[in-house]
């Protein structure tokens, strides 16, 4: 009787192997970076476990797509020499508040203010951020109303707002405009459209010599995600 339960033991443990496996394989979170201007001159890594990968960041475009564990949040670093000629890893940057995405979009910028990197992740899975819609994300200091064709919504500072689009299969224009709380007009334009495409846009604050608001742009064919 006791060789038996040996043996079912045995057994049990052999099925829970590559369950367990499998489990560690699915819990892995993917990831692109994105940043509209340069944030460091230097090659950027991220650490994933005891392992450093370098990061390939082209400016106002999206990265190819990484992977890390799901429960280690996102840290960039840089290499650097110190003064015992040593090769250390310095940390630049790390997500203003880590959400636990399984599929995220960490957009990057460098805070006027400070120099340092602002990091903030988003959620990009298609059942967050769905064809046809749009992201915001606002890095002034101002509330922001946003109308977009119908649909309206209010990005507060520091914050990121989705507006789902309802657009027919074929390409189109609708309009959008961006109002202070006072209602005053910030910035208005004419977005081209596509049932089958996102659209990421970054809120910057005026330039020194200028009044209006700056708008980057971030657009992404959903054919190309899984």
């Amino acid at each position: 009787m006791y060789y038996y339960s040996k043996v079912f033991a045995l057994i049990g443990f052999l099925i829970v192997l590559p369950v367990h496996g499998q489990n560690e394989q699915a819990a892995r979170k993917r990831f692109t970076l994105a940043a509209f201007e340069q944030v460091t001159d230097q090659q950027i890594y991220y650490r994933d476990g005891k392992k450093m990968i370098p990061v390939k960041l082209t400016i106002g475009r999206r990265s190819e797509e990484y992977k890390l564990k799901a429960d280690h949040g996102l840290e960039l670093y840089v290499q650097e020499i110190n003064d015992k000629g040593e090769s250390v890893n310095r940390l630049i940057g790390k997500p203003i508040e880590e959400k636990g995405y399984l599929r995220s979009l960490y957009f990057i910028d460098r805070s006027v203010q400070s120099g340092r990197l602002r990091i903030f992740e988003t959620n990009d899975s298609t059942k967050d951020f769905p064809s046809g819609a749009f992201r915001f994300i606002n890095l002034t200091n101002l509330r922001i109303g946003v109308k977009l064709g119908n649909a309206a919504k209010v990005v507060v500072p520091g914050k990121i707002a989705t507006i789902p689009v309802k657009l027919p299969q074929n390409k189109q224009f609708i309009p959008m405009a961006m109002y202070s709380a006072k209602g005053t007009l910030l910035a208005g334009s004419r977005m081209y459209c596509q049932a089958a495409a996102r659209e990421f846009i970054v809120i910057y604050p005026p330039s020194h010599d200028k009044q209006k608001i700056r708008l980057r742009y971030l657009n992404q064919l959903l054919a190309k995600i899984e």
